[in-house]
């Protein structure tokens, strides 16, 4: 069963509506029909819900301020802004990878790339897209952190270069 016939059965849409979501989706969104979806009043935690039980992957609500710098390492930030997965955490040594498209197979085979080259396993976690560019926001205070570290150690490099004349 389709995600969208998922929601047809659930009731969150209903079959005269349906043709107009999808409508909606190509010509506003490109595609996109969870944006559709919002705009037409369902809210993401729904769609969050019947894609979870459409795919049989969990779902997970994130809290963006619990995702730390040291997770954000292990996936770069152009290849998660490209395939819209985000690490969320590392537990008992599996990396937790919240992802928006579970149809997405570029996205799976990147994410099976990038972990293997690390030796990390993975677990997929359906998100929202709010959550999603939540935590995309946070490689932000990464880049931060990064500019940070080289100006302490240019700092650092002049008093030495001064210090040794």
């Amino acid at each position: 069963m389709s995600f969208v016939d998922e929601l047809v059965q659930q009731g969150i849409v209903s079959d005269t509506k349906l043709p107009l979501i999808i409508k909606a989706a190509n010509e506003k969104y490109e595609g996109d029909i969870d944006r559709a979806l919002v705009d037409a009043g369902i809210s993401e935690k729904t769609i969050l819900d019947a894609r979870s039980k459409s795919f049989g992957i969990p779902s997970k609500k994130v809290d963006p301020k619990s995702v730390s710098f040291d997770v954000l390492k292990y996936i770069p930030e152009d290849s998660a802004r490209h395939y819209r997965f985000v690490p969320l955490a590392i537990n008992d040594g599996v990396l937790e990878v919240g992802i928006v498209d579970p149809e997405n197979i570029q996205a799976t085979d990147a994410l099976r790339f990038i972990t293997a080259k690390m030796n990390v396993p993975f677990q997929y976690y359906l998100i929202t897209q709010t959550d999603f560019m939540l935590v995309l926001n946070n490689y932000k205070g990464l880049s931060g952190e990064v500019d940070q570290a080289m100006s302490e150690l240019d700092s650092e490099i002049a008093n030495a270069a001064e210090d040794s004349v």
